[in-house]
């Protein structure tokens, strides 16, 4: 099977006979008795040979649909990940409902989004109830699934993409969970409270705050909130999006590095990060983060609040643009603090 993997990979595209020959072999040698390892190396030569030669014949199709539905879902979470992507392209009728309780019985969120998204664009086979299914695991992915900025809007370029394999029928029977996918994933978080000033604080002044222990999660939780923390980050399943997820933040970051990116926030600006300024020929200015671009307009989320909120620019009118050295995390926030509410502070971001 490496062997012809290999064969599939140095073939030149328009090699039908060496196609047919290469699949004719992997049929052969693709029993029930394969290894979780051994049907990765087949499923990976199969794809190779398809992009490189292109897509059978309707019968060898047919064939090799019927021979690797036999093996979907399998015990191997790995392999079934590469089988639903090779059903979904030799467009078998049975993916779906095999792939279906897949999504609910995976361990992982990695492993549910790439179901998710290898569905997408599946047009035949659907059922009203099959389809109600994938929409609403859409919508629990958008309130369950832990990770940063770009994780809403992969889910929301998979819903674009599923919505458009939609009949007119379909959109009718799914109005209500297709609505339910317009709100917002999560509650917005509490308004930030307003607090008086304590100090301006620096890296010299909390020294000693770096090695000392103890400090109250609970109130600090709270302060997360108060201060305006949980505007932008996420801890768990709660908070906003626009900047660096903080759940396990304390076990891959020590106290210095986690008081530094407060105090200096732009210090260091990760490039997923780092916003652009642009000019326009009519004077305006637009300050944000690339959220997409393409040939005729870059759009920007501009409100870290509010990760939704868009502005398009079009090319045609811009004059300059530029990297910001700035952060988009305000300077100061933690001059409203007490040194022990500092310390309370760090203690529950270390500890989620």
């Amino acid at each position: 099977m490496t062997a012809l993997l290999a064969l599939a990979r140095v073939s030149e595209p328009d090699a039908s006979n060496l196609q047919s020959t290469i699949l004719l072999r992997l049929r052969q040698l693709s029993s029930p008795a394969l290894t979780g390892e051994q049907t990765l190396i087949a499923v990976r030569a199969l794809a190779v040979c398809f992009i490189r030669m292109g897509k059978p014949d309707a019968t060898t199709r047919r064939d090799l649909e019927t021979l690797w539905e036999a093996h979907y879902p399998a015990a191997d979470a790995r392999v079934n990940q590469s089988l639903c992507e090779l059903l979904v392209y030799l467009e078998s009728s049975k993916v779906i409902a095999r792939t279906l309780p897949l999504i609910d019985r995976a361990e992982t969120q990695e492993e549910k989004l790439h179901y998710l998204f290898t569905l997408r664009l599946v047009k035949g086979g659907w059922t009203l109830d099959d389809r109600r299914r994938y929409f609403t695991w859409l919508a629990r992915a958008r309130r369950e699934f832990q990770g940063a900025k770009m994780l809403p809007t992969a889910l929301n370029y998979i819903r674009a993409d599923a919505e458009a394999t939609l009949s007119a029928a379909e959109r009718r029977g799914l109005s209500d969970v297709l609505a339910a996918l317009d709100k917002p994933a999560t509650p917005a978080p509490a308004q930030v409270v307003q607090r008086p000033f304590v100090k301006q604080w620096t890296m010299a002044d909390l020294a000693s705050t770096i090695s000392q222990q103890g400090g109250d999660r609970t109130r600090g939780q709270r302060l997360f909130t108060e201060i305006g923390c949980a505007q932008c980050h996420r801890v768990g399943n709660e908070g906003g999006l626009a900047g660096p997820d903080l759940t396990a933040a304390g076990a891959r970051f020590d106290r210095r590095a986690l008081l530094e990116s407060i105090i200096e926030p732009s210090r260091v600006i990760a490039d997923v990060y780092r916003g652009v300024t642009i000019s326009t020929k009519s004077g305006a200015i637009h300050d944000g983060r690339i959220v997409s671009e393409d040939a005729k307009s870059v759009t920007l989320a501009t409100n870290p609040a509010d990760p939704d909120h868009r502005e398009h620019v079009s090319k045609q009118e811009i004059m300059s643009r530029r990297a910001s050295d700035v952060s988009a995390m305000p300077e100061g926030l933690l001059n409203t603090l007490s040194r022990d509410e500092i310390l309370d502070l760090l203690a529950w971001i270390e500890g989620r």
